[in-house]
């Protein structure tokens, strides 16, 4: 890879709520954290996606907990 120089888009799945992504940390080529707001709900909420494989599929965590690789 070149160091995050390029980068190629992909699609976080969502359950279907309306989220934005506000917030992305990459630990490494391959693992990343989205945290994500939900726009269509006035009282807030949201969820955390994370990836081990460069964005190629993006899990939803359970808790707000750190769950590290």
């Amino acid at each position: 890879m070149d160091g995050g120089y390029n980068w190629t888009t992909r699609t976080v799945p969502t359950t279907g709520n309306k989220l934005t992504i506000n917030c992305i940390f990459a630990r490494n080529k391959d693992t990343a954290w989205v945290s994500m707001i939900d726009t269509s709900n006035t009282a807030g909420g949201g969820a955390i996606y994370m990836t081990s494989d460069s964005g190629k599929i993006w899990n939803q965590q359970t808790s707000a907990a750190f769950a590290g690789p």
